[in-house]
């Protein structure tokens, strides 16, 4: 994404630093805290999704993060294995503590605040 600061142009990458930015363009719309420990919050929670599907993403983009060799034939079974593992147990485990920080938040938020930061 291109975006303009005065006269100097920038090209701003990574899915959630576009969103922080864009959110932070109207901070009176609320969609990302002002508060410093609510922003955590709403970074802790973009964090655990990256950490949720980081396996999946190595493993579906793999010469981009230096695992090119798992095309390789020899390497087809291991790869089905690893995908296996992903989809049933590291992905869901994720999932469920994404559900606990939604649960100790008190609210539909998963940040915690009532309503949209």
């Amino acid at each position: 994404l291109e975006v303009s600061s005065g006269d100097t142009k920038t090209v701003l990458t990574q899915s959630v630093a576009i969103l922080r930015y864009i959110a932070k363009l109207n901070p009176e719309a609320k969609l990302y805290p002002s508060d410093p420990v609510a922003a955590a919050r709403v970074d802790a929670v973009c964090d655990l999704e990256a950490d949720a599907f980081t396996g999946l993403r190595v493993s579906k983009y793999k010469a981009r993060f230096g695992f090119g060799f798992l095309d390789d034939d020899a390497n087809k079974a291991a790869l089905a294995a690893c995908h296996a593992s992903i989809n049933a147990e590291v992905i869901p485990r994720h999932l469920t503590n994404l559900t606990k920080v939604l649960e100790a938040g008190g609210t539909s938020w998963l940040p915690g605040p009532a309503g949209a930061s």
